[in-house]
């Protein structure tokens, strides 16, 4: 048998061992990291998804992200998630687009959240989480701009007055949790 075949059989069957103990690696820490992110142990969360970084997956920039976001840092958050973002197939886009608009409400930067959640509905126009955010950012935004003049101020008076009462006035952190961002990994 020639020496040279036998050498790049056993270099092909070496390189699919290895790559299929990345995977099993990889299912692994993100397992580990999911566990601890449902038991609020954030460290070893953040820990586990950390060193699945060197795999640079959407799902792992996007479990980082929650990480961040449950830990309240949002510039990291956001950091995290815009990298998910960059890197995303498009049915993966909507989701991570309401997670930047809910990173940006938390900031109070409302314009930047409604821009999100106007791209998440773009892509996915049932989402309802993002129709209710977006609701909300609109109404801060309202809220923060002063009324033109006198007319305006008037106007804005007769409109509260007629609107119901809104009860709830947090965003909504997911459709199917009310503990925050998706806890499940985004599919790759």
């Amino acid at each position: 048998m020639n020496p040279v075949f036998i050498s790049l059989s056993l270099f092909i069957v070496l390189l699919s061992s290895s790559h299929k103990a990345a995977s099993i690696n990889e299912y692994l820490l993100n397992k580990r990291g999911l566990e601890c992110l449902k038991k609020q142990d954030y460290d070893q969360a953040l820990e586990a998804f950390t060193r699945l970084l060197d795999h640079q997956s959407t799902s792992t920039y996007a479990n980082l992200g929650h990480v961040y976001f449950k830990q309240q840092d949002y510039d990291k958050a956001k950091s995290a998630y815009s990298q998910a973002l960059a890197q995303a197939k498009d049915p993966q886009k909507a989701e991570l687009q309401y997670y930047l608009g809910n990173v940006a409400f938390q900031n109070q930067n409302y314009q930047e959240a409604t821009q999100f959640y106007k791209k998440a509905l773009k892509k996915n126009p049932s989402h309802q989480a993002s129709k209710h955010n977006l609701e909300l950012a609109l109404q801060r935004l309202d809220q923060k701009q002063p009324p033109q003049n006198k007319n305006d101020q008037q106007d804005k008076q007769n409109k509260k007055k007629q609107e119901p009462n809104k009860t709830q006035t947090k965003p909504q952190q997911n459709p199917n949790t009310s503990e925050g961002p998706n806890d499940q990994p985004l599919a790759k």
